[in-house]
């Protein structure tokens, strides 16, 4: 995704998107059917399509609460093509402001997208979170659902019928110092009778989480993401050359969080073989994805791992996260990994991690700040326990505090020596070691 100027050919034109933009110098602001304020920004990504690489679209923020606060985002689908970002955003800036309104009215009433076909065969087997989630029994009036987003104390709620709503926290459940919202919890919803908005009522115990520690050294963690499966995590074999380095950053999160990872790398067009440092990573056991969207590669035993499952998916920029999912679920216009760099532009708010629904069950989350290990508090004691294919040799050190660096006796590093660690992954556990005993001496 690509944030971009209004463009030069509808400068002066304040009846178009972007002469409006540019005579102005702020987005567009709009009221929507629903009643709820929406700012408009051009953005492009890339469409998949060898013909049509770049699509435009509209990405509408939605603001709320006395002090305007970001409560939501809705986006078109694409609405303009070209060869280039220049293209698409011309196409998209000459829009007429009514034909941006008519856009915005058409999202807040649409229905959902239907289902792919290839899906269809699936949808009698059940999900294995349908088979491993606690059972809840309804009661009458209740209305079930899960949190998709929120900011500033306002949380997007979608309910079982895949309707979406804004609701608060309860005050009691403050009062009796219940968990903290987060993005993917289970929740119930009440109607509150003299507003007729809802509010969350009920907070279900979470099967998993993908939480911070307290910096510091201080008590408790923040939840990103709650009720997650695995992580996903996408790098390209080309174009962005991938770094094992980043990679190990991302597997050793999913370890501390004790979830489970699997690894992407797509573009497999763009190589003749695999990379030799891939092999260190089915040591531990990784599940390992070759895909290409251009030749239809590795497409659906990706979805397969997929379907009805909660998914992180992270990875750096221009791997093709988003080429990807709009591959395996057509008409989609799925843009990952984006949302928060766009509604955070020149303004002081945080967006945290946001879900979207797939088709027949199952959810894919954005996790902003997942590669940055330093904020995430590791301890550096920890750190050899998120290496999975170390933890057969953590009890045979002849030091119980072994750092696995210089100590005689050390059973990892005679593991390296045998071929049994990746020397790689090994060197990778050193510096991350190396970073996060630092980041201690200065926070301690």
């Amino acid at each position: 995704m690509v944030r971009h100027e209004p463009p030069d050919h509808s400068r002066g034109d304040e009846r178009t998107l972007g002469g409006y933009m540019a005579v102005h110098a702020r987005p567009a602001a709009f009221e929507g059917s629903d009643g709820r304020s929406y700012t408009v920004a051009i953005e492009t990504d890339e469409t998949g399509e060898h013909a049509r690489p770049i699509g435009g679209y509209l990405l509408f923020v939605r603001w709320g609460g006395e002090q305007p606060e970001v409560i939501g985002h809705i986006e078109s689908p694409f609405l303009a093509w070209g060869g280039t970002i220049e293209e698409a955003t011309l196409a998209l800036g000459a829009l007429s402001l009514h034909e941006v309104k008519r856009q915005l009215d058409l999202l807040v009433g649409a229905p959902p997208a239907p289902s792919p076909p290839w899906w269809d065969a699936m949808r009698e087997e059940g999900t294995e979170q349908e088979r491993e989630s606690p059972a809840m029994t309804d009661a009458p009036g209740d209305v079930r659902g899960v949190v998709m987003n929120g900011t500033g104390g306002v949380w997007t709620v979608r309910t079982t019928d895949g309707a979406q709503h804004q609701a608060t926290m309860r005050g009691r459940l403050k009062q009796e110092g219940a968990d903290k919202i987060a993005v993917g919890d289970d929740v119930r919803l009440e109607p509150e009778e003299r507003s007729g908005s809802w509010v969350i009522a009920e907070l279900f115990p979470r099967r998993s989480r993908l939480a911070r520690r307290a910096p510091g050294g201080a008590h408790g963690e923040r939840v990103v993401v709650a009720n997650i499966d695995q992580v996903i995590v996408v790098f390209a074999f080309a174009k962005p050359e991938p770094h094992p380095r980043m990679l190990d950053r991302f597997l050793v999160i999913a370890a501390a969080n004790d979830i489970q990872a699997r690894i992407v790398l797509n573009k497999r067009e763009l190589v003749d073989a695999p990379p030799a440092w891939l092999d260190e990573y089915r040591l531990p056991g990784y599940p390992i994805h070759f895909t290409s969207v251009k030749e239809r590669i590795g497409l659906e035993e990706l979805g397969r791992a997929l379907h009805g499952r909660t998914s992180a998916l992270s990875g750096p920029s221009g791997v093709g996260k988003s080429s990807l999912l709009n591959s395996l679920y057509p008409g989609l216009n799925f843009r990952v990994g984006e949302i928060s760099e766009s509604v955070n532009k020149g303004r002081h708010t945080t967006v945290g991690a946001a879900m979207h629904p797939l088709p027949d069950g199952g959810f894919v989350v954005d996790t902003p700040g997942l590669r940055e290990i330093g904020v995430w508090n590791l301890l550096a004691s920890d750190l050899d326990d998120c290496f999975l294919e170390f933890r057969p040799f953590l009890g045979e050190c002849k030091f119980g505090d072994c750092r696995h660096v210089h100590e005689p006796g050390c059973a990892v590093r005679d593991a390296v020596a045998t071929g049994a660690i990746g020397a790689s992954r090994y060197d990778s556990y050193l510096k991350l070691l190396g970073e996060l005993e630092v980041g201690e001496k200065e926070t301690y």
